[in-house]
């Protein structure tokens, strides 16, 4: 079988990239699919939090002018910025105080109230008109004398006379309808006779401390003003706010359409079912065929129109201030939310691309990491199957690939090793001499091999047993590797005998040291299982390449060596 490591780790990689990529492109097109079902849902709130946040600056825009009207005649002591002293006293006691109130006014409030003026019951008049072409005052200082309007550069400062006009205060709409209601009230829509546009008024009575009237205080609101203000509140990028009044002309829109038409040379205010735009045509037409058939007028009324620009969806909300009934109507197309909707859908397809992108770089690290150590453990276990022992495999691992090589190191020690005393064993001991000795020619190092054999040692086995005598074996040969150096080997050649094979040896007296230091080693008592125990070893050894260069002949001089040590030494210790 020719196993490669790559098959195994693409079968574990290409299917886990394929589960991620399958549930990340699920999930986008869920995504998706939820997106356009819930478009519907997600239109209506936008729609409903956009006209209450209109509804909401609309109505505080219209509270500006009641603001301005305040400064002039407060409905209590209050404290304005500007004015010369802390608190403003309720009344105006005088024509100067009020034209200083009125500076004040439309210094505050010029960007809505730039026109504030004050007529008495007396008939006596006076304004104050701040614009862009500077500022006029017109008075009228006794019933029967003509208005005279004035620039004017301050309180009290009259500079060229403009002009002079009949006016009759008591008989103005303003007047009238803040006498007939006694309180704050707007005018109806008209045309301004100086500026000829299109403005309503805001009025309220004034009266003394007590409770005398002391005439009526007045502010003009262009509805140029207010259609300025409207544009400013765009709903999305192709919405409109509009705004229309009980007959259903047009008071304010956020689309540039003029809202007066010359016809016959009069001045026609335009409906809004008459618009040029197609959405406050059509939306304002089908409320209007709703209300006419009593259908779904709630408030706030919410309807859906399929236009050119696809469904558009449009909410109503009355505006209710006093004196006037106005409809504020936002419509918003959807279409303007699809960019939104695509956003998100790209940003899902986005996370999913990057999912993928992250399950293959954790899958070829995944492969790199499990192809490294499957090709490791594939050689070790080619090295085994020849019957040779592979190098230790390191592997910190605690999965199974872990556990594998775990007992690879283990199967490989039992090929290199003595499994009782750690020694190599004669087969690992005989490829290491062929390494270093077995090449043809002179070999590139000296050397020398000792033979060690353990006097008596069958004594051990026979007064203690094999447990104690294996565990004896084990130490002695733990000794003898203590005193090796760096380069040297230990090998178990059989039953208690053992071989050296030391390398770059100077002169025999680099043998006989260590043979030295191991006899004098295996001397020293050994307690093995509460037993002292001594014994003694003979040892021989053979020069390389001086006595030989085959393994064979190499072990036949030391052994011969070792006998006429044991021989020599005639020592036959008891072992206690």
């Amino acid at each position: 079988m020719n196993f490669k490591p790559s098959s195994l780790s693409a079968a574990l990689l290409w299917p886990f990239v394929g589960l991620v990529a399958a549930v990340a492109l699920v999930i986008s097109g869920l995504s998706y699919l939820t997106g356009l079902r819930g478009v519907a849902t997600y239109s209506s709130q936008i729609l409903s939090d956009v006209s209450y946040r209109v509804a909401k600056e609309t109505s505080q825009h219209l509270q500006v002018p009641r603001l301005a009207l305040n400064s002039v005649a407060p409905e209590a002591s209050v404290i304005v910025p500007g004015a010369t002293s802390t608190i403003v006293e309720l009344a105006p006691q005088s024509f100067e105080q009020i034209e200083q109130r009125l500076w004040l006014a439309t210094g505050l409030f010029a960007n809505v109230s730039g026109y504030v003026y004050f007529g008495a019951v007396d008939g006596r008049f006076i304004g104050v008109n701040r614009s862009s072409s500077g500022t006029e005052v017109r008075e009228k200082l006794s019933p029967d004398a003509l208005r005279i309007a004035f620039r004017s550069s301050g309180p009290g400062l009259r500079g060229d006379e403009l002009r002079r006009d009949q006016f009759d205060t008591a008989s103005r709409p303003w007047y009238k309808s803040a006498l007939a209601a006694n309180n704050f009230t707007w005018s109806p829509i008209y045309v301004a006779a100086t500026s000829k546009a299109l403005t309503l008024t805001l009025a309220k009575p004034v009266r003394d401390a007590q409770e005398r009237l002391l005439g009526v205080a007045a502010t003009d609101m262009p509805l140029s003003s207010l259609s300025e203000f409207v544009a400013q509140l765009k709903p999305s990028d192709t919405g409109i706010v509009y705004i229309v009044d009980g007959a259903g002309d047009l008071v304010a829109s956020s689309v540039s359409e003029p809202l007066v038409k010359a016809v016959e040379g009069k001045p026609i205010r335009l409906r809004a079912d008459q618009s040029e735009n197609e959405l406050i045509r059509a939306s304002f037409a089908d409320l209007l065929t709703r209300e006419r058939h009593k259908k779904d007028v709630a408030e706030p009324q919410r309807i859906s129109l399929d236009t050119s620009r696809g469904i558009v969806d449009v909410e109503r909300t009355t505006l209710t201030q006093p004196g006037l009934s106005w409809s504020l109507i936002v419509a918003i197309p959807r279409s303007d939310h699809m960019d939104d909707l695509r956003d998100a859908a790209l940003k899902n397809a986005l996370i999913g691309l990057v999912a993928i992108i992250v399950a293959i770089l954790l899958g070829l690290w995944m492969m790199h990491r499990v192809s490294r150590d499957v090709s490791r453990l594939s050689e070790a276990t080619r090295l085994l199957a020849s019957g040779r022992a592979p190098a230790p495999l390191e592997m910190p691992r605690t999965d199974e690939l872990g556990y594998i090589a775990q007992t690879m190191n283990q199967l490989g020690l039992g090929l290199v090793q003595d499994p009782l005393t750690g020694a190599l064993n004669r087969a690992t001991f005989e490829r290491r001499f062929d390494a270093i000795y077995g090449a043809s020619g002179e070999p590139a190092t000296s050397g020398a091999l000792v033979f060690v054999d353990l006097n008596d040692f069958k004594r051990v086995n026979d007064a203690y047993g094999h447990t104690v005598g294996d565990a004896l074996l084990s130490v002695c040969a733990q000794r003898l590797m203590s005193y090796l150096r760096r380069n040297d080997a230990l090998c178990r050649f059989g039953g208690d005998e053992f071989l050296i094979l030391m390398t770059e040896v100077k002169s025999k007296a680099d043998v006989d040291a260590l043979v030295s230091r191991c006899r004098a080693g295996l001397a020293q008592a050994f307690g093995i299982g509460g037993h002292q125990l001594h014994l003694s070893a003979a040892f021989g050894y053979a020069m390389i390449p001086e006595d030989g260069k085959r393994l064979t002949s190499l072990i036949d001089v030391a052994d011969r060596a070792m006998y006429q040590d044991k021989t020599a030494s005639g020592r036959r210790e008891d072992v206690t």
